[in-house]
C-alpha cells in the first residue's frame, strides 16, 4: 500500500499509518517533532518517522509513491 507522497508527511497520512483520528495524529505529530528537535512549525519527514518508532528507513519508504533511493 502506497501511503507516502514524498518524504515529508502530513498529518493526514501519520493518521493513516497509526491507524487514528487525524486529531490523534497531529497531537503525535508535536511529540515527533519536539523528539527530533524540530520546532512545532517545522516539516516531519520519513527520516524522523523512523527515529521515533525505530523502523528501519527502507521500511517506510516502500510506503512512499514515489522511489527515494
Amino acid at each position: 500500500m502506497k501511503l507516502f507522497d514524498n518524504s515529508i508527511v502530513r498529518p493526514k497520512e501519520l493518521s493513516i499509518f497509526l491507524n487514528c483520528h487525524e486529531k490523534t495524529a497531529k497531537k503525535y505529530y508535536v511529540r515527533i517533532l519536539e523528539f527530533v528537535n524540530k520546532p512545532p512549525y517545522g516539516l516531519l519527514v520519513l527520516e524522523d518517522l523512523s527515529l521515533y518508532y525505530q523502523v528501519p528507513l527502507e521500511d517506510l519508504k516502500a510506503f512512499t509513491y514515489t522511489s527515494l533511493n
